[in-house]
């Protein structure tokens, strides 16, 4: 976090190899209620997007959702040529603490001062969102 906070990007590789480590604090916390698979290409891993941009969806996932042994929240990270795409499935939670519903809003931001592409997000048996690559780095 702190070699990327005054960054606008970071490598698609470095944020995957900063949400291994988080993937492993959150398997210590909720154990088997909680699955992460990650599936980027080498070609993605190349390219840029915001950092954090994945521990924010992760952690509005986890939030946002209820999850226990039998009903696992499942957590896929892939892509696909222009976009990182970050799904789980749905099972909404109580609301455990007010949502200010800023994270999305903010990651929408910072897209948009960085390409003329948007983030996307589409409900149904699951939340996904997709977030563009960036395929040069942007300074």
């Amino acid at each position: 976090i702190l070699n990327t906070h005054s960054n606008k990007v970071t490598s698609v590789d470095d944020e995957i190899q900063f949400v291994e480590a988080y993937k492993y604090l959150l398997e210590i916390r909720f154990g088997n209620t909680l699955e992460i698979s990650i599936k980027i290409t080498a070609d993605a891993l190349k390219c840029f997007i915001p950092p954090m941009s994945l521990q924010t969806l992760i952690e509005n996932a986890v939030k946002h959702n209820s999850f226990d042994e039998e009903r696992p929240l499942k957590i896929e990270i892939l892509n696909d040529y222009d976009y990182i795409i970050v799904r789980n499935n749905v099972s909404l939670s109580k609301p455990k603490t007010d949502s200010l519903k800023i994270g999305l809003e903010n990651l929408r931001k910072r897209y948009s001062h960085l390409t003329k592409m948007n983030l996307q997000t589409v409900v149904n048996n699951y939340f996904i969102v997709k977030i563009p690559i960036l395929k040069t780095k942007v300074y």
